[in-house]
């Protein structure tokens, strides 16, 4: 539904005792928390998701070891990885 990135924003308020959105309201993580209370609050249509067969799985983490392969071998740059 929407990335939610850690920021130090987070660290700070939790230092102070207070949610994100109390503490910097007009921070960008704020702006993130709102965004994705308003998905889920607009959200009408649910679906129980259902694992992996076990072809599938083996397939998805051959090619997560391809790619953390190619990673650790500097064939690709970090960027790419958020690709799959």
């Amino acid at each position: 539904m929407e990335y939610v990135p850690r920021s130090i924003t987070v660290t700070q308020s939790e230092l102070h005792g207070k949610t994100t959105i109390e503490n910097a309201p007009n921070s960008e993580q704020a702006k993130i928390y709102n965004r994705l209370a308003t998905k889920i609050n607009e959200h009408v249509e649910s679906k129980t998701p259902s694992p992996l067969g076990v072809q599938e799985l083996r397939d998805w983490a051959a090619k997560w070891a391809d790619k953390l392969l190619e990673l650790e071998s500097g064939v690709i740059g970090t960027g790419a990885a958020g690709n799959l």
